[in-house]
């Protein structure tokens, strides 16, 4: 795999991705919070065969520069549309789990003339006001704890949600949250304060919802579904969460037969 570390100037702003692949056909890769691009690495090796591959750290997150207070979502997306840009790339197509989910939506929708040719995402929050407000209290009173109970907590939270996941996975995650420590939940609450339905009722661009049926959100991703029947969705049975690095092989597989014909067919 040529894989690459490069940064990028996102109009002021420095970003950092994982770059692999060449030729017409881009995809941008967006990972859940509080990961990096690392966790995409397996499926990188896969996609550089048809694409072109970018893979951006979240501002804050991984190694791209943070900023000086937390972001709305918009921000967030903002600043990686920046980054989109300064690629000078043409038609392409975006991919992303839980907060990159989001992060798809907002820059498909802020962007509609976009030359996007499809969307593959995996854990798409709908707005519940009673979950929004029980996981902004788990943030709130997780706030400032340093101690190695929260740390391993952590771990224990995504061994549970991500069923079956490698024990490098988890070292992967863990490093990628001590990493960041003090701003892990600022991409999360931004998120949940976030409302994907404008996006999802406007977007005309073709989106593939594609999850293991273990993964924490892949009861959001059905949910989803059954509210916008025009969407295509996959939810894989007897995968987990992050599903990039654990069932990476699967994941690509399904990808490619969503977005392929999307290139071809323009």
């Amino acid at each position: 795999m040529s894989l690459t570390s490069a940064y990028i100037d996102a109009g002021g702003h420095p970003l950092h991705a994982l770059t692999a692949g060449s030729g017409p056909r881009t995809l941008f890769l967006f990972h859940e919070t509080p990961l990096s691009a690392k966790s995409f690495g397996p499926a990188i090796a896969l996609l550089e065969q048809d694409f072109r591959v970018v893979a951006f750290d979240t501002p804050g997150y991984g190694a791209s520069a943070p900023t000086p207070a937390p972001p709305r979502l918009e921000d967030y997306a903002a600043i990686l549309w920046r980054g989109i840009q300064a690629m000078q790339t043409g038609p392409f197509a975006m991919a992303g789990i839980h907060t990159g989910a989001s992060l798809c939506l907002e820059i498909a929708r802020a962007h509609p003339d976009a030359p996007i040719r499809g969307l593959v995402l995996s854990g798409v929050p709908l707005t519940d006001p009673k979950k929004q407000a029980a996981l902004n209290s788990t943030i709130a009173a997780r706030a400032g704890l340093q101690d190695e109970a929260t740390i391993l907590r952590g771990w224990q939270d995504r061994a549970r949600r991500w069923k079956n996941a490698p024990v490098e996975l988890l070292i992967q995650a863990l490093a990628d949250e001590l990493q960041v420590f003090p701003r892990r939940d600022w991409a999360l609450s931004a998120v949940m304060a976030y409302d994907v339905t404008p996006a999802l009722d406007t977007l005309q661009v073709p989106i593939l919802l594609l999850n293991g049926v273990h993964d924490s959100l892949a009861a959001a991703d059905i949910a989803v579904a059954r509210r916008y029947p025009k969407l295509e969705s996959r939810i894989l049975a007897d995968a987990g969460g992050q599903l990039p690095w654990s069932a990476a092989d699967l994941y690509v597989r399904h990808l490619r037969d969503f977005l392929l014909p999307k290139f071809a067919s323009r």
